[in-house]
C-alpha cells in the first residue's frame, strides 16, 4: 500500500475510493434482497437462497480488502473460493429440491387423471 501511495497516491487514491463505492453500493443492494428473503415463509428453500445470497457480500468485502490490504490477497482468494463452493453446493442443493417439488406435484397430476 506504501509503495503505491508513493508511485502514484492519486491513482490508489480514486481506485480505492471506486472500490469502496462499488462495495457498498452491492452489500446495500444484497442487505436488502436477503431482507425480503428473510421475510418469505420458514422452508428449506428458503435457507438455501440466503445462504446463496451472501455470496455478493463475501465477494464485494474481500475484493475491497485485497485492494486494502494487499498481502493478504491469498487469504480473501482462500476465503472467496471456499464460500463459492459452498454457495454452489447449496445451489445443486436447491436443484435437486425444486426437481423433488416438481416431480412431486406430476406425480400427484398424473394419479389425479
Amino acid at each position: 500500500v506504501r509503495e503505491c501511495l508513493r508511485e502514484s497516491p492519486f491513482a490508489y487514491e480514486v481506485v480505492c475510493a471506486a472500490a469502496t463505492l462499488v462495495a457498498v453500493v452491492v452489500v446495500a443492494i444484497s442487505w436488502r434482497h436477503l431482507r425480503s428473503l428473510r421475510r418469505a415463509p420458514i422452508s428449506p428453500r428458503q435457507q438455501l437462497y440466503i445462504s446463496i445470497g451472501w455470496m455478493p457480500i463475501v465477494f464485494a468485502l474481500s475484493a475491497l480488502l485485497t485492494i486494502l490490504t494487499p498481502r493478504a490477497f491469498l487469504l480473501w482468494q482462500l476465503l472467496q473460493k471456499q464460500y463459492e463452493a459452498f454457495a454452489l453446493s447449496c445451489f445443486g442443493s436447491l436443484l435437486f429440491l425444486l426437481l423433488a417439488i416438481t416431480a412431486l406435484a406430476e406425480e400427484r397430476t398424473s394419479v389425479a387423471d
